[in-house]
């Protein structure tokens, strides 16, 4: 089996983005699955045609985005992404005209990850998350919606995980933690789908 987790690079006011100091060093002793990991452009056009790339490259069976979502004290789960995107340029300055992500695309995709199960796990360790509906319109709804239409051709299981920033109130090893629950709930789903 394998996995494919990535955080995102520093943009805007996050000169430190939570996303990827929880991804870069998240060390994952797994035997069952083999982990890709790396950090993510905040560049419409190089995640447009990096993301497939190394879908295709890759070919998981699990995809585990992060994200930061500002302060706000606890972890969310995307349960979809819509096929939209706002107004705010990326780290080039680069905006696309045409909002839509995939003109021939559904108006929202929706995740079969197991994300109920993850937050329950989730809450019997103290850590304060939700469910959502809303990925936002910026490059982590873009990531994601191109993911879960990589995954849903290929009966892969997608996920985005939306984190505070640091200390407010997870330390990047609380959200690696968080990360371990997640793929863990995957891997046990895929493996029971198999069985």
């Amino acid at each position: 089996m394998r996995v494919y987790l990535t955080g995102f690079e520093p943009f805007g006011s996050h000169t430190v983005n939570a996303s990827w100091e929880a991804v870069k060093d998240f060390s994952w002793t797994e035997s069952r699955a083999r982990l890709h990991s790396e950090r993510l452009p905040v560049d419409y056009r190089a995640l447009r045609q990096h993301l497939p790339e190394r879908l295709n490259t890759i070919n998981p069976d699990v995809i585990l985005h992060l994200g930061v979502m500002g302060p706000r004290g606890f972890l969310r789960l995307e349960q979809q992404a819509k096929n939209h995107i706002g107004a705010s340029p990326d780290n080039a300055g680069f905006c696309p005209e045409d909002r839509i992500i995939e003109p021939s695309g559904p108006e929202f995709l929706r995740s079969s990850f197991p994300l109920e199960t993850v937050l329950d796990r989730f809450r019997k360790l103290g850590m304060e998350g939700q469910l959502s509906d809303d990925a936002g319109s910026y490059l982590c709804n873009f990531s994601y919606y191109l993911s879960l239409d990589w995954a849903q051709r290929r009966n892969a299981l997608a996920a985005f995980l939306h984190v505070p920033v640091l200390g407010e109130p997870f330390a990047a090893a609380e959200l690696q933690e968080a990360i371990r629950i997640s793929l863990e709930v995957a891997i046990e789903a895929k493996n029971e789908a198999a069985s």
